[in-house]
């Protein structure tokens, strides 16, 4: 993925060791046991990989499907962007609620402090919104826990490294998965 010279599209600083990565629950929230071993392993791995990684407050609750009530994580995904140390947002986990949040976010605000944000499934409602109501690039991918496996899968590693700026030639796997299963 050559990123230069494509359009008007502002693309936020790459992340750099040292720097800050954010994770937010702007849809549903960690609830299990292995959700929580997966959250704390990938921020062990990436803080070994020289990043700090903080979490908002809602990052491990779910209740009825959401991480809090929609006011709650429209204003912890705003804090994120306003934290100037914070390079990268990815989100918790996907869910079916985020949309509830988007009137409560304030886009001239992540547009005067871009960062890259991240997730998939739910959070396509800020990806796409993000990126057409900004002019900003975002990232459809892995959600945080997919940094929690023991052994990174290539998609994983590419992941990270389009983060930092390297350009990566997608080609497909030679495994893959039929379905989700959830596991370490």
């Amino acid at each position: 993925v050559n990123l230069k010279g494509m359009s008007n599209l502002i693309y936020p600083e790459f992340l750099k060791k040292g720097d800050t990565i954010g994770i937010s629950a702007p849809s549903d929230g960690n609830k299990e046991e292995t959700d929580y071993t997966r959250l704390n392993n990938g921020q062990k791995q990436l803080e070994k990989l020289g990043y700090k990684v903080i979490e908002t407050d809602h990052v491990r609750t779910s209740n009825k499907g959401r991480s809090a009530d929609a006011k709650t994580r429209a204003s912890e995904f705003m804090e994120l962007i306003l934290k100037k140390d914070v390079k990268w947002i990815v989100s918790a986990k996907g869910g079916d609620y985020l949309l509830e949040t988007l009137p409560l976010i304030d886009f001239s605000l992540i547009k005067e402090n871009p960062k890259w944000f991240q997730g998939f499934s739910d959070n396509t409602g800020l990806t796409y919104t993000i990126t057409t109501i900004c002019d900003l690039a975002t990232v459809y991918g892995n959600n945080f826990n997919d940094f929690g496996m023991t052994n990174w899968h290539e998609s994983v590693k590419n992941n990270l490294k389009l983060m930092e700026g390297e350009n990566i030639i997608q080609t497909s796997f030679k495994n893959y998965q039929d379905g989700f299963y959830d596991r370490i």
